[in-house]
Order: structure tokens, then C-alpha cells, then sequence
């Protein structure tokens, strides 16, 4: 199974609420999940953790 976002590398606007929400929903974790992984407090075996959980991989 492949866990993937992606968003326009041209654009200089931050990305809005319902975006944020998509992008999670397309990595399979929670929108709170998403920015943690973004902001980097949450680590990649994290992440991996989470997927695992969730039955994602």
C-alpha cells in the first residue's frame, strides 16, 4: 500500500485548513498527527508506529 501528499512546489500561500485535512486524511493519520509530523516533533518510526496501528502497512 502507498502512503503519499503532495502539494504545488510553486506556491508561496500557507496552506488552509481544509488542504491540512486532505493531506492527512491522504497519509492516513489524524490532522493533530499531520502537523506534528510536519512541525518534526514526531519522528519517521513514529509515523511508522502509527501506520502499523492503524493497519496502513
Amino acid at each position: 500500500m502507498t502512503v503519499r501528499t503532495k502539494t504545488s512546489h510553486g506556491s508561496t500561500k500557507d496552506l488552509g485548513d481544509g488542504l491540512l485535512k486532505e493531506m492527512a486524511r491522504q497519509v492516513r493519520i489524524s490532522k493533530l498527527q499531520f502537523l506534528e509530523l510536519v512541525d518534526c516533533p514526531m519522528s519517521r518510526e513514529q509515523y511508522q508506529g502509527l501506520l502499523d496501528e492503524g493497519g496502513h502497512v
